[in-house]
């Protein structure tokens, strides 16, 4: 599967099939770029779904809108970090959920009495209770 403008459209349900097509023509390879270079491995669907994520971000990223961190639109107002989009979260949020895990620093502890023999915890000399003449 490949992006194209319907799945540009499943991702930003706001654009008409026109406007798709021109996102889809103008941030292709900008979004593919994007993407290879922040890939950990992912599926082949999900690949695509972030392609087109990535699409609607820079598409969004036109609007003068997306610089500011604050805005109204009609009765509703609210703040982001400016350049945020819904679509560059989502994106990022998949790439995050699919890095690699890494091995914890814990595993790699070993107490330091780990390999002692026996009755030596306390690394001092017992008592000596007889003597060899």
């Amino acid at each position: 599967m490949a992006v194209d403008s319907t799945l540009i459209q499943a991702a930003n349900r706001a654009l008409t099939s026109t406007q798709a097509s021109a996102a889809l023509a103008s941030y292709t390879a900008v979004a593919k770029a994007r993407l290879d270079k922040d890939d950990p491995g992912l599926a082949a669907a999900l690949y695509d779904w972030c392609h087109a994520l990535m699409i609607c971000h820079l598409y969004a990223a036109g609007d003068p809108k997306t610089g500011l961190k604050s805005f109204t639109e009609g009765d509703i107002s609210g703040s982001r970090e400016p350049g945020e989009t819904i679509w560059l979260i989502e994106y990022r949020q998949i790439i995050e959920d699919f890095q690699p895990q890494e091995a914890s620093e814990m595993e790699e502890v070993q107490r330091c009495d780990a390999v002692m023999g026996d009755f030596k915890l306390d690394q001092v000399d017992g008592p000596t209770f007889y003597t060899e003449d």
